[in-house]
């Protein structure tokens, strides 16, 4: 992760802004959902109120979705309007569930689509990737990443290929990769595919 030092200028603001954001300062975003874009609230299944002296029904487990969130922005520069953000120079976008580092990050409010360029690490719990490039969408995790080098942390496996697509949540696509779990610089056994 890249760590900031000196001071830094802070600015949060809504996404649907009204006013264009353009900053030539290190600033500080945060990116709030619009209620046209977060997730249906979910339906209460209490059903009818009890009636005095009666016991109330359990209610029926609702699925868990992961909440869209609040996103941080953090770069040297920002620009921006209420659908396109722009940010250049030590990129950090947050999330709950994870965060992108890039040199150049262009976020689309409206399709919550993310394309990174330079030094690109996505980290989420104890995985990583990083490479040059990376373009998918948050809500549907489908796009691509560019040459990257990862390490999935429940099995201590790493490795590299030269694309990987994402096809879906826990779905991806590896193009020419190499993967093993030894430790590095060890490779006793690896495994190469096309």
């Amino acid at each position: 992760m890249k760590w900031f030092a000196g001071p830094m200028a802070g600015l949060v603001a809504a996404v649907g802004a009204a006013l264009p954001v353009s900053y030539a300062h290190a600033a500080e975003l945060a990116l709030k959902p619009s209620p046209e874009l977060a997730p249906p609230a979910p339906k209460s299944a209490a059903g009818p109120p009890a009636r005095p002296g009666q016991p109330r029904p359990p209610a029926a487990p609702t699925p868990e979705e992961p909440p869209r969130g609040v996103l941080f922005l953090r770069a040297d520069r920002i620009d921006g309007e209420e659908d396109r953000i722009t940010a250049e120079g030590s990129v950090e976008l947050r999330s709950r569930y994870e965060t992108v580092l890039a040199d150049w990050l262009n976020y689309d409010v409206i399709n919550d689509e993310i394309w990174a360029k330079g030094n690109v690490v996505i980290r989420r719990g104890f995985d990583w990737i990083t490479g040059p490039e990376v373009r998918y969408t948050r809500d549907t995790e489908v796009g691509f990443f560019k040459g990257p080098r990862f390490f999935v942390a429940d099995v201590s496996g790493s490795g590299s290929a030269d694309e990987i697509r994402f096809k879906g949540p826990d779905r991806y696509d590896v193009i020419d990769a190499r993967y093993t779990t030894c430790i590095a610089p060890n490779r006793d056994w690896y495994l190469n595919s096309d």
